[in-house]
């Protein structure tokens, strides 16, 4: 024991050099890391899941100023009453299009344990932040998976040789999880869907 009493406990894990990654470290390194990696992951999924949701609502947006374009009034098209009604839909279908595209872009990096992946992820978060009060809440959430110590840990060089040499080692989520994700995409479902319906 050493006569340091304000040095850190002996965790059995040394820091990771540059160079290469001990081979008897990596499945402690990896089982220490493995339930925040997993989060990790799992922000891409979401990412994914809202980019869809997005370039569904631009899609939707586009076949209607396409419809709306083509209204005709009294057996004549009525131009002007359709290009200000078209014109009013352009910017909503561009900032969809860019709310579905910037995702997918960070869902790849993050899934990918890219740095830059992380770093468009920390953006998105931030601005996500002002969907008050359900995106606020998801988005600070994400901010705290991107941002943790343990997050600039797997998103380093050396961690990328952990994995390598780790393969057999997955996180086994649990059926609660995957129930609570289910009923939440479906509300996002519902919630996006239903203006259409009525």
């Amino acid at each position: 024991m050493s006569g340091n009493p304000y040095e850190a406990p002996d965790t059995g894990i040394s820091p990771l050099p540059e160079e290469g990654v001990p081979p008897d470290q990596a499945l402690l390194i990896r089982q220490a890391h493995i339930k925040h990696e997993a989060s990790i992951r799992s922000i891409g999924i979401l990412y994914y899941l809202g980019a869809a949701l997005c370039l569904i609502g631009a899609a939707i947006g586009t076949w209607n100023a396409i419809q709306i374009s083509s209204i005709q009034y009294d057996g004549g098209a009525d131009v002007a009453g359709a290009a200000r009604l078209v014109g009013g839909m352009i910017l909503p279908i561009f900032v969809a299009l860019t709310l579905g595209i910037g995702p997918i872009i960070a869902a790849r990096g993050i899934r990918s344990l890219k740095t830059w992946g992380r770093i468009l992820g920390i953006i998105i978060s931030a601005i996500g932040l002002l969907a008050f009060p359900l995106g606020t809440l998801v988005n600070i959430y994400i901010l705290y998976i991107l941002i943790a110590p343990k997050a600039s840990m797997i998103f380093s060089a050396p961690y990328k040789q952990v994995i390598a040499l780790t393969p057999d080692v997955k996180y086994k989520t649990s059926k609660a999880v995957w129930i609570i994700l289910g009923l939440f995409v479906l509300l996002v479902l519902i919630a996006f869907f239903s203006p259409s319906l009525s």
